[in-house]
């Protein structure tokens, strides 16, 4: 039975809500005349929505912070169209600073100051507490600053994932926004292939003019016309490596308890996603792919075999039907005798002689192009995740990583292990499993531990380890409950 509200109620919400709000329409309509007189009807009204709009989105997070982070699974991928202010400062950093901040109040208002058991959280937070320590050390303190605040959002983006997903029907949500998204980047990567345009006809974003020389380069490479097709990202190495967590996580998701419709759908984006990685021309996604593809076929059941046929005769009839690819699979046999390979190996080589050169503490962050050229050899990136993260935090900052993604990885495989009958929470987890270590296999050639969709995802696993912990807790302390009373 509802409880009518009282006269007094009514007058609070008269005062507390009304007035204010009152005030703020007239003040908008103030402002939205005098910035007629002065720009003009269009941008005026550009700028008055996007006010708008912001503020309401902004009160939201702050009212509901699970509202945030959702929204940063959506941008996620949409690297390029985010960066509408200045470079530093992106939609999805202005969405995961809101994020945080509802989170915090939230938890002064209820005077919860309890945080959930994060998978891997000690050895994370001693691996930034080193990166910080290795500033100190740095020849150009303001990149290693940098470097450090990224690795501290970085490790917030993980906690607050893990602590702002509660629910089944809030992991849902997520995964089902984007794999929704994945598709339609999908559909927009086959465009550009095309079309032979960065991002499709009449698209023309501020990084085109990077991406035609880029074109251009990998021409003079290979003395070929090869498209690399890049997605919504600036690099194809990169988006390659997004493919490689959200196509395996697309493919496991056939094997969820939804309709027959829904995992339709889940193979056909697994196949477009696919096709992707194949134009993106990586060699590192289709090792990356490779290794993923192995890890699958020994985790799903027999009968499910069959998913991996349809997707497999896609990818053959395209390298078939476009011979620079099939050439392009073959120079992975022969990976040494490239010449950018053979640059690459020889940052190695120099990256690890400056990691044993400043063994305990590096180089600090984001200095390594700085210091590898004392060895007379100019390179902008390590084109290693562990050899970069070894010359830059030391030996002790190196420990602390693998240590992170050691703990992280059993405590998904022991809760797999421990799970046999779940058809949600498993599948979910399997693929993100397959497709984080997918992503760290393509960090054997190049560097994108620094980029905050791993972060996000890893935060993904980690909230879904523990909501499986505590359904197979509650289950069975309800069959001791049961067994007591009888």
């Amino acid at each position: 039975m509802s409880i009518p509200y009282s006269k007094h109620k009514l007058e609070h919400i008269r005062h507390e809500i009304l007035v204010p709000a009152l005030i703020v329409v007239i003040l908008l309509s103030f402002g939205f005349n005098v910035g007629i007189q002065l720009w003009g009807v269009k941008k005026t009204t550009i700028f008055f929505i996007a006010l708008v709009g912001g503020t309401t989105i902004s009160l939201l997070i702050l009212w509901r912070p699970f509202i945030g982070l959702w929204l940063i699974g959506f941008f996620l991928p949409l690297e390029i169209y985010q960066r509408i202010l200045p470079s530093y400062l992106t939609i999805g950093k202005i969405l995961a600073f809101f994020t945080f901040l509802g989170w915090l109040l939230n938890k002064l208002r209820n005077y919860d100051f309890n945080l959930k058991r994060v998978p891997g959280i000690v050895p994370l937070l001693l691996f930034v507490v080193i990166t910080c320590i290795s500033v100190l050390v740095a020849r150009k303190k303001s990149l290693a600053t940098t470097g450090a605040i990224q690795f501290i959002s970085f490790l917030l983006l993980y906690v607050l994932t893990v602590e702002l997903i509660e629910t089944k029907s809030q992991l849902r949500l997520i995964i089902i926004t984007i794999l929704i998204i994945g598709f339609i980047i999908s559909i927009f990567g086959i465009a550009q292939w095309a079309t032979k345009s960065p991002l499709g006809k009449g698209l023309a974003p501020r990084d085109v003019k990077e991406m035609q020389a880029m074109q251009i380069y990998e021409q003079a490479q290979t003395g070929k016309r090869i498209y690399r097709i890049v997605g919504t990202f600036r690099d194809p190495n990169e988006y390659a490596s997004y493919l490689c967590i959200i196509m395996f996580l697309a493919l496991s998701m056939t094997a969820t308890d939804t309709g027959r419709f829904t995992r339709v759908f889940f193979l056909v984006l697994f196949s477009l996603l696919s096709a992707n990685l194949l134009f993106t021309y990586s060699r590192s996604g289709y090792i990356a792919a490779g290794v993923a593809f192995f890890m699958f076929a020994m985790l799903i059941r027999k009968r499910l075999i069959f998913i991996l046929l349809i997707p497999v005769i896609i990818v053959t009839g395209l390298t078939i039907l476009l011979p620079e690819y099939t050439e392009r699979f073959k120079t992975i046999f022969s990976y040494s005798s490239i010449h950018t390979a053979q640059e690459r190996m020889l940052v190695w080589r120099l990256g690890v002689k400056l990691a044993l050169d400043n063994l305990l503490l590096g180089v600090g962050p984001h200095n390594f192009f700085l210091r590898v050229a004392e060895y007379d050899f100019r390179v902008l990136s390590a084109h290693n995740n562990f050899i970069k993260c070894f010359a830059e935090s030391g030996i002790l900052g190196l420990l602390s990583l693998l240590s992170f993604l050691g703990v992280y990885y059993y405590r998904i495989s022991k809760t797999l292990l421990r799970t046999s009958t779940d058809r949600y929470f498993k599948p979910v987890l399997q693929g993100l499993l397959i497709g984080t270590l997918g992503y760290f296999a393509m960090g054997m050639f190049m560097v994108n531990i620094y980029k905050p969709h791993i972060w996000y995802f890893l935060g993904l696993g980690a909230s879904t380890v523990i909501m499986m912990s505590q359904k197979t807790t509650n289950s069975v302390q309800s069959n001791a409950t049961d067994t007591g009373r009888e």
